[in-house]
């Protein structure tokens, strides 16, 4: 652990409802100093607002603070841009040593074309505005000093900035780039998931596998218009579309979409169904019970924990608990096999049925996953239990 380094200035108080956490003591990264200075643009803004500061003093460090905001959002924009897909990937020593507007957003937009078609709304949205500041401030110096570093006095040619105009363009600004946060939180994750091609994303694969014929129509004149269709709405060529294609057969959920199931192995369609049907035994004895220690009901439980334990293997247990998580929480569908091979590791089969032979809601997350893996004909006979 490194040395800690704190003098008269700074260090903490006692009064510690104002000591701020940085460094490593806290979740710091370019997202929060983003957010940071986007709150010092908006305090400021108020302060000038009600009379309290000066406009001419107020709107160096205003705008600087807006301008570093946005720097700080391409920066960790290109970032995310390279975990999404690694050939995008820009080396960190390069975003350092980069200040200018200009090519921080070029270099943003060039790979955010590329990477995937969602980012185009926010493009279109917000090239205008960052572009007015680049050309105004394009290396950050404008608004620190009153001169560069020539010896030329900024801001000559714009004698006037009015606060209300900038801070209601910023502001809209402001919201796209909040909102492109969260979204590139959400696209990294599904980048994540390893589905996607060259050209395609996921959500691209997922659309064209709605639309396209069932897998056994494929040589139909249907099939021949829907695939020219698709390739000039994605701009595909012939491998690019035979690519999409071989990803969707092999994909659980989305070959589902094409009359194409790839069954779940590790346990069959009516170990499932006998499964739930423990399940509504133990749920329909409690809504039968009024008593608060009912012995007829722990006489279900009892029987439904030994029928679970000697009617299921280890691995039909931990896939029924698979099931149930990935039916429970924001998992994709291509998390079943990470998470049955960590339950594999993590838990016995008594810890499995400990955990889901009284859970009211196993019949809910187990249908849940049975959706999103797209077990259709498992899913026939288990919907009575829902």
């Amino acid at each position: 652990m490194s040395e800690m380094v704190f003098n008269n200035t700074f260090n903490n108080g006692e009064n510690a409802r104002f000591n701020a956490c940085v460094g490593n003591n806290g979740w710091q990264s370019l997202e929060t100093y983003s957010d940071g200075y986007d709150e010092a643009v908006t305090v400021l803004y108020e302060s000038a607002k009600s009379y309290r500061t000066p406009l001419d003093v107020i709107i160096h460090p205003m705008v600087f603070s807006a301008r570093h905001r946005i720097e700080l959002f391409l920066k960790a924009a290109i970032k995310s841009l390279g975990e999404m897909r690694s050939e995008l990937e820009v080396s960190d020593e390069k975003l350092i040593k980069t200040h200018d507007l200009n090519k921080l957003w070029e270099l943003f937009k060039e790979k955010a074309q590329v990477c995937d078609r969602r980012f185009n709304d926010f493009l279109c949205d917000s090239e205008e505005i960052i572009l007015e500041f680049a050309e105004i401030d394009p290396t950050a110096e404008t608004f620190r000093y009153p001169y560069s570093q020539d010896n030329q006095k900024h801001l000559v040619s714009t004698p006037v900035i009015n606060i209300e105009v900038f801070y209601e363009r910023y502001r809209f600004l402001s919201e796209k780039m909040d909102d492109m946060f969260y979204k590139l939180e959400a696209l990294v994750h599904e980048y994540q998931q390893g589905t996607f091609t060259s050209k395609l994303s996921r959500h691209d694969l997922y659309l064209i596998a709605k639309i396209i014929p069932l897998r056994k129509d494929w040589g139909s004149t249907d099939f021949v218009e829907i695939r020219g269709k698709i390739m000039s709405d994605y701009e595909l060529g012939s491998r690019n579309f035979s690519e999409a294609l071989n990803v969707i057969q092999k994909h659980r959920e989305f070959s589902s979409l094409i009359g194409v199931e790839i069954a779940v192995e590790t346990i069959a369609p009516e170990k499932i169904e006998h499964a739930l049907a423990l399940s509504k035994e133990i749920d329909d004895s409690e809504a039968n019970s009024t008593a608060l220690f009912d012995p007829e009901v722990f006489e279900v439980r009892r029987r439904v924990y030994e029928s679970f334990m000697e009617n299921f293997s280890d691995s039909e247990m931990v896939t029924l608990f698979t099931l149930f998580e990935l039916g429970s929480m924001n998992y994709y569908s291509e998390s079943f096999d990470y998470l049955f091979n960590k339950y594999t590791q993590e838990n016995s089969k008594e810890e499995c049925i400990q955990h889901l032979y009284t859970n009211r809601m196993m019949v809910k997350y187990v249908l849940n996953a049975l959706r999103k893996l797209g077990q259709q004909s498992s899913l026939g006979a288990l919907e009575k239990y829902a």
